[in-house]
């Protein structure tokens, strides 16, 4: 059976209120890379304005302070955000908020497609299950417990 060339990619939006981003979430984003199992694929940055405007940053657009805390995880950065992805991406970040989006490859999911593929396996369903979710199933487990 041919490899699939199936490489997954996740995103999320984090959000700062206040505009106050300062950076201290990327010692554990280069941890991540740097213990191999996730790879930068892109960082945009969002502030929004108390009206509700919002402004969308590249990396290389920051102000030299910002961009040198994420400087080392440009390596195997290829931009993808398009700017209809920024003003979709943009309705989820509040007034006055600024938002971190990062776009990223789990590369432990490549090691694994790869040893699925060597056995002839086939990935026939995945789906990431909100934390939501699990909270609830979580709480409703703990309330059968009591």
């Amino acid at each position: 059976m041919a490899e699939q060339n199936i490489v997954p990619l996740d995103y999320m939006v984090i959000g700062f209120p206040g505009n106050k981003f300062k950076g201290e979430i990327a010692p554990e984003i280069y941890r991540l890379v740097d213990e191999g199992l996730i790879k930068i694929v892109d960082l945009v940055f969002i502030s929004k304005d108390t009206k509700g405007q919002f402004t969308a940053l590249e990396l290389n657009d920051l102000p030299d302070d910002q961009y040198a805390q994420f400087v080392p995880l440009t390596e195997h950065m290829d931009p993808l955000f398009t700017a209809e992805d920024m003003t979709s991406l943009a309705a989820s970040v509040p007034d006055d908020c600024s938002a971190l989006v990062v776009l990223w490859q789990n590369v432990w999911t490549d090691k694994f497609r790869r040893a699925v593929a060597h056995a002839d396996g086939v990935l026939l369903a995945h789906e990431r299950v909100p934390a939501e979710v699990l909270n609830e199933v979580m709480a409703e487990i703990a309330a059968q417990k009591n």
